[in-house]
């Protein structure tokens, strides 16, 4: 009886540390599971911020690769706007050019316009001056003329007077 409550309490603790080595097991393969369970979700967590930090990357890549492309076009749009306006402002040099020529043609033919006019008056007048002085000599010469015959006539009668007293 002593060897069997021995071979029982001997079965009973071979029970009782079998039951707690299966415990210890159970717990140490619940530790490797939660272990093994930590690493998966870790490493899930590694992959997505790799993940994430690379979708970052590539928006920045993106974003960088748009602002470029808009500062582009802006430089090619303004490059553009600076063509055109310096076109625009040749036109108007040219335009003004032009308009200062026409302008300067009009004073010129104006100024030449007046020149021969004014060299016309003074011709005109000093036509005029010597048809006057012309006119004057003329009509002086008629003057001596006719005092000339008035003298020549009086000279005449002084000598049929003279003629006449000497016959009488």
């Amino acid at each position: 009886a002593k060897a069997l409550a021995e071979e029982a309490a001997r079965a009973k603790r071979a029970a009782a540390e079998d039951k707690a080595r299966r415990k210890q097991a159970a717990k140490e393969k619940a530790m490797a599971e939660e272990q093994a369970r930590q690493q998966a979700i870790a490493e899930e967590e590694a992959r997505l911020r790799e993940a994430m930090e690379e979708a970052r990357l590539q928006l920045a890549a993106e974003e960088e690769a748009q602002r470029l492309a808009e500062e582009e076009t802006r430089r090619k749009a303004d490059k553009a706007v600076q063509k055109q306006e310096r076109r625009e402002q040749r036109a108007k040099d040219k335009a003004r050019l032009e308009e200062e020529q026409k302008l300067r043609d009009i004073v010129t033919a104006e100024v030449q316009r007046r020149v021969a006019q004014e060299q016309g008056a003074r011709l005109a007048g000093a036509a005029s001056a010597a048809a006057h002085q012309a006119e004057e000599e003329n009509a002086r010469a008629a003057a001596l003329k006719e005092q000339a015959q008035l003298k020549q006539e009086a000279a005449r009668l002084e000598a049929i007077r003279a003629e006449r007293e000497l016959m009488e």
